[in-house]
Parts: C-alpha cells; sequence; structure tokens
C-alpha cells in the first residue's frame, strides 16, 4: 500500500511566462516507470480560473473555464524492463467570451460584444512507455504518444472551426538513480510533430459548416529534467524545469473562401516552467 500512497506537503510553481505554456494542460508523468514490479495509479486535479475579459463596452467577464483533469497509469516489469501506459489529458483550449455578449452584438456593434473567442478544445494523450535498466544506476526511456483531438470547436467574432486529429510523437529519456538516498534525475525529451487536422468553418455557430483543406496543429518540443532526492527519513524533496518550444508549435486554420470565413491561428511564445515540492 505504501508504493501507491504519496502525500504532497509544500509545493510551489514558477513560470515564465506562464506554467502551462501554449496549450498545455498536464504534462507526461513517467515516475511510475521507476516503481518495483506492477504498479497503477489514479490521479484527480481541478483548475479554478480566475482570468477575466473585457468586453468593448467595458463590462468584465470570466474568461477562462473552469477545468478537471483525470490521469491513469500502469505499468509492469520483466527482468531489466518495464512498459507503461498512461492516459491523460495534454491540452486544452477552454474559453468563454460568447456569455459576455450583449443584446445586438455584431460585427456591425462591436460594443455590444466580447473580443474574447469561446473555445471547447481538448487535447488528451495515451503513451505507451518501455523502460531498460542498463545497470542498478543507469537506465534509458522510450516510446510514443498519442495525441487526439475531437471535435473540438473555436467561436470569434468573424468565425465558426471544428476540428479533429490525431498523431503519435516519440518519447526518449534516460535517468540516473541512487535508491539508497532516493535519488533521481531523469531527461524525458518529446519531439516536434506535425498534426494533419480535419477542419470545417462556417460564419457563426448557427450556420452549418464546410470543409477547409490545409489546417495543420504542431506539437512542440519539449525538454523536461525531472530531479529527486530524500533529504530525512521519509521524506522527498522534489522538482522539475520544462521547456517547451512553442513558437514553432502553432495552430492554423485555412481560410474558407466558399464560406466567406477568414483564416485564424495561435500566438504561442516559448516557455519554460519550474516546480518544486517536498512529500512523504
Amino acid at each position: 500500500m505504501k508504493n501507491l500512497l504519496k502525500v504532497t506537503i509544500v509545493g510551489m510553481l514558477m513560470a515564465s511566462p506562464a506554467f502551462s505554456g501554449g496549450w498545455e494542460a498536464s504534462r507526461l508523468d513517467s515516475s511510475m516507470m521507476y516503481q518495483d514490479g506492477s504498479y497503477a495509479e489514479v490521479a484527480t486535479s481541478s483548475a479554478d480560473y480566475d482570468i477575466k475579459g473585457t468586453t468593448q463596452a467595458g463590462k468584465k467577464h470570466k474568461m477562462a473555464k473552469d477545468q478537471t483533469r483525470t490521469t491513469l497509469g500502469f505499468k509492469t516489469q520483466f527482468g531489466d524492463f518495464d512498459v507503461g501506459l498512461t492516459s491523460y489529458r495534454s491540452g486544452a483550449i477552454q474559453m468563454d467570451g460568447a456569455n459576455a455578449h450583449s443584446a445586438g452584438c455584431s460585427l456591425a456593434n462591436l460594443a455590444a460584444c466580447s473580443v474574447v473567442p469561446s473555445a471547447d478544445v481538448e487535447v488528451n494523450s495515451l503513451a505507451l512507455l518501455a523502460k531498460y535498466r542498463i545497470n542498478e544506476n543507469m537506465s534509458v526511456l522510450g516510446g510514443l504518444n498519442r495525441y487526439d483531438v475531437s471535435n473540438g470547436k473555436v467561436t470569434t467574432l468573424k468565425g465558426h472551426y471544428v476540428v479533429s486529429g490525431d498523431e503519435m510523437a516519440p518519447i526518449v529519456g534516460a535517468a540516473y538513480e541512487n535508491k539508497e538516498i532516493a535519488l533521481r534525475a531523469e531527461l524525458v525529451m518529446q519531439i516536434e510533430t506535425d498534426v494533419a487536422l480535419t477542419a470545417a468553418s462556417s460564419t457563426s455557430s448557427a450556420v452549418a459548416t464546410s470543409a477547409v483543406t490545409g489546417a495543420k496543429m504542431v506539437l512542440p518540443q519539449t525538454l523536461t529534467l525531472n530531479l529527486q532526492s530524500g533529504i530525512a527519513e521519509d521524506t522527498l524533496l522534489f522538482g522539475s524545469i520544462h521547456q517547451a518550444n512553442w513558437k514553432d508549435a502553432q495552430i492554423n486554420i485555412p481560410a474558407n473562401a466558399g464560406g466567406g470565413v477568414p483564416s485564424t491561428g495561435s500566438a504561442f511564445s516559448n516557455s519554460t516552467s519550474y516546480s518544486i515540492g517536498l512529500g512523504r
């Protein structure tokens, strides 16, 4: 039972420019791969946002939707090999602009509108991981992460967009361990990968969409350094540094000339985030 229980006592998160960066909701967690024997875990977290937007008329409103995320993981051991499978919410764009529109909102009457889009886009991941122990201290990690977007919707003042798509991205990593002091240093890289999207758009959510060709989402290259060490009996200090190349990982949906809908896309910036915590 004690192998299935970890209680975080103190945790601090610091990020520049934001902890998530881009559309990232949760990160790949490979820590289960270092448990002995067979192991399973379930984790649930919630995010309550207090981010407000302002309409053209000066009305403030909540623009980011609250979210609940669940992660499932399982691994088993075959000699020096460990094989694991984890499912988690890797990305989300959840925004609520439409609820702040006043009566009469239109392109001809922008003063009654919120310029914040409405969005309901979720990116779910299913990652297959394998780890090989070279010796009692060194191990290497590899795998594939399948990203899936299903029927994601974004509505702006000028158009309504629907997207779906999936793709697999490679994972590579290496780790050094000293189990006597619960020390582990792990470096994990996920490779930049293009995702072709099936997309459709229309002038509004009340109008039937028509297909758009050439839509694309790019998964960023990420580099994560995970560190932990025992500092006292049954007490663990842990932390991470996470870099994501979001500048080269944008979402682009071309214009729908036949439907009179302009193109749309993202403008993400590179991010580096840090975490540190204490657990028992």
